[in-house]
């Protein structure tokens, strides 16, 4: 799966590189579609940066769906739905509790490295178990 995604990721960065190549009428239409976008899924930005982050993703998924689209090899179409601001990373995240592993190496240390554990703990002078108790009709303790 993180293979799809890298692909995926790469794919939609090539796209937008394309993409800011090209005419400026190419990207006038593309804030016309994004506009109407927004307008019929009746989206609502808390700033004007927050907007120009979602036109960005927009448009590279727009890309997406357009170069999907007209690829022979694939036999069923994409469309614009409600979420298409957003990453597969934030789709994910949002809609399947998923988060992307840590690229950080594990940590090499031990934390409890200098901590010294006793050979046994009796949990019931510590409080952490209850008493021994009759259990009604089942007969035992």
């Amino acid at each position: 799966m993180a293979t799809s995604m890298n692909n995926t990721l790469v794919f939609l960065l090539v796209c937008g590189v394309m993409l800011s190549a090209l005419a400026p009428s190419s990207a006038d239409f593309l804030t016309d579609e994004f506009k109407k976008w927004v307008t019929e899924h009746g989206v609502k930005y808390r700033s004007k940066a927050e907007s120009l982050k979602r036109f960005g993703i927009f448009k590279a998924n727009y890309l997406f769906i357009n170069e999907s689209n007209h690829n022979p090899k694939i036999d069923f179409k994409l469309g614009l739905n409600k979420f298409a601001d957003m990453t597969n990373k934030e789709f994910l995240a949002k809609f399947t509790g998923y988060t992307a592993l840590s690229t950080k190496p594990a940590s090499t240390s031990f934390r409890y490295a200098d901590t010294t554990a006793p050979s046994s703990i009796d949990w019931r002078t510590l409080g952490a178990v209850n008493a021994v108790k009759d259990q009604g009709q089942c007969g035992e303790y």
